[in-house]
C-alpha cells in the first residue's frame, strides 16, 4: 500500500549460484537427486544422502536450499539461526512454488518465487509480521516498523486500506501470507534485523569461497575478456585458449577450442534464452563466468 512507502528497504544482500563445490571444484550450484520417497520435502531425509535425500554443502559457508515434493498444502519451510541440526540448515521448496520457470506452477497464487523469498527471510531470523504462532495482536516478530496483525490473507491479493489490531496491515510485506503477486518488499527493520543476523550467526556466507564470479571486464588469468553479456548473437573471447558453455542442468552445450591469445567467438545463437555458464582455460588455468542468453 502506498502508505507503507517510506517503510521498503533495499536489503543489500545478494545470492549466486556456487561455482565452487565445498572440496573447491568447479560447479553449477546445482545437484540432482532421484528418490521414491513421497512427500520428503516435509522429512529429516531430504537432508541426508544416505536416507533418499542429499548431503547439504557446508552449512557455515553455503545457504543450501533443497527443492523437493512436499506432500501438498505447504509451500516450503527454512530453519531459523540455530535451530536446527547443522546437517538440516537452509531452506526447503516445493518445486511447484520454486521460481517462475521448469516445474514451477503455471498459474497463481504462488508462482512467482516468492515462497523461496519468504522462507530465506525465516533463514535470515525474520518471523511472520503478526509473530510467532497464530497471527495474535499481542505477539511480536521483534521488528518496530511491521504493524501487528491478527489475520492472513492466504490465497488472496487483497487491495486498498485493510485495519488489523488498531493499524492499517502492511500485507505487501515479503512475511506476511498473501499470493506471490501481492508481496513486494521488507521494512528498514527488517533488514537490519536480517543483517545483525548474517553477522551473528551466518558470517561464514560472506566470507565464502563458493561464489567466484568474474565479471566482465575483469583479467583473472591474464588478458581473458568474454563480450557481451550479456549476448544474443555470439560471444567473443579474447586471450583464452579454450571454452566449455554448460546450461543450469550441467549439460555442456558449447565446446571451442583456439591457438593460445588467439581472438573467437561462440556462436550462442541456437541457444535458449536463460543462464549459462563459461569456462575458460588460458595456460593451465581457469576461470568460470556467467552468461545471459538473450532472445
Amino acid at each position: 500500500p502506498f502508505y507503507y512507502a517510506d517503510l521498503i528497504a533495499d536489503t543489500e544482500i545478494e545470492f549466486c549460484l556456487a561455482t565452487q563445490d565445498p572440496q573447491g571444484n568447479w560447479t553449477i550450484g546445482i545437484t540432482r537427486t532421484q528418490t521414491d520417497i513421497n512427500g520428503i520435502g516435509m522429512l529429516s531425509q531430504v537432508h541426508y544422502t544416505n536416507q533418499g535425500g542429499r548431503n547439504a554443502w557446508a552449512p557455515n559457508r553455503y545457504l543450501n536450499i533443497w527443492v523437493a515434493d512436499m506432500g501438498g498444502g505447504v509451500g516450503g519451510r527454512a530453519s531459523f539461526p540455530g535451530d536446527e541440526p547443522l546437517a538440516e540448515d537452509g531452506v526447503v521448496i516445493d518445486p511447484l512454488n520454486f521460481g517462475t520457470v521448469g516445474t514451477a506452477a503455471s498459474s497463481g497464487p504462488y508462482n512467482l518465487g516468492r515462497t523461496t523469498t519468504h522462507e530465506i527471510g525465516h533463514y535470515f531470523n525474520l518471523e511472520h509480521v503478526w509473530g510467532q504462532g497464530s497471527p495474535n495482536c499481542n505477539n511480536t516478530d521483534f521488528v518496530e516498523d511491521t504493524p501487528a496483525s491478527s489475520q492472513t490473507y492466504l490465497g488472496e491479493c487483497p487491495e486498498g486500506d485493510l485495519v488489523s489490531c488498531g493499524s492499517l496491515e502492511m500485507y505487501n510485506n515479503y512475511m506476511f501470507y498473501t499470493n506471490d503477486a501481492c508481496m513486494a518488499h521488507f521494512t528498514p527493520g527488517q533488514k537490519v534485523r536480517m543483517l545483525a543476523a548474517i553477522q551473528e550467526y551466518r558470517s561464514g556466507l560472506l566470507t565464502s569461497s563458493g561464489c567466484v564470479l568474474t565479471a566482465v571486464g575483469e583479467q583473472p588469468f591474464g588478458a581473458v575478456t568474454v563480450y557481451p553479456n550479456p549476448a544474443s548473437d555470439r560471444l567473443w573471447v579474447e586471450g583464452g585458449g579454450a571454452i566449455n558453455l554448460y546450461n543450469l542442468k550441467g549439460q555442456l552445450v558449447r565446446q571451442q577450442r583456439a591457438a593460445p591469445g588467439e581472438v573467437f567467438s561462440v556462436d550462442v545463437r541456437a541457444l535458449p534464452a536463460g543462464i549459462y555458464y563459461l569456462q575458460v582455460w588460458k595456460d593451465e588455468q581457469t576461470f568460470t563466468q556467467t552468461i545471459i542468453k538473450q532472445e
